[in-house]
């Protein structure tokens, strides 16, 4: 798939086929296909079973690793990374609402470890938490 393919695809890419909305926290089974942890931790309750789950997708079974513990399974990185590009590419075309103050603005700053968009004012404060002095986020205007 090329790269303009992939582009115009993006919300296809990113779309987890349980809920059929975009994917957060996506996690991979065995047999590779991915699926919302949130998705996942539905059908192990309502399966009843702690230590396998079906796949939806293929119906294969597999083992829960970490007794049971499905945020031990892999996170789909390539999923991840998917839902930044969108992210950023959204911001471009029709402006983002801030994840503070509901402000929107094309002109904005992207934090990849919150997956969340900052206006000008908001990120000042992001950033001078403590707590948020590893985070990364990308300054983005108008393109």
């Amino acid at each position: 798939m090329d790269i303009q393919t992939l582009l115009n695809n993006l919300h296809e890419e990113v779309s987890c086929s349980v809920p059929g909305s975009k994917y957060t926290d996506p996690k991979q089974l065995p047999c590779l296909h991915s699926f919302c942890l949130h998705c996942l931790n539905r059908i192990q309750r309502t399966s009843g079973r702690r230590d396998k789950i079906p796949c939806p997708e293929c119906r294969q079974e597999f083992k829960i690793p970490d007794n049971g513990n499905l945020a031990a399974l892999p996170t789909n990185f390539r999923i991840n990374s998917l839902l930044d590009v969108l992210a950023i590419k959204e911001c471009n075309t029709t402006g983002v609402k801030c994840g503070n103050c509901d402000k929107r603005s094309k002109e904005s700053h992207y934090c990849f470890q919150c997956c969340a968009f900052w206006c000008g004012e908001c990120i000042t404060f992001h950033n001078g938490m403590k707590a948020n002095k590893d985070h990364y986020a990308l300054a983005l205007g108008l393109l």
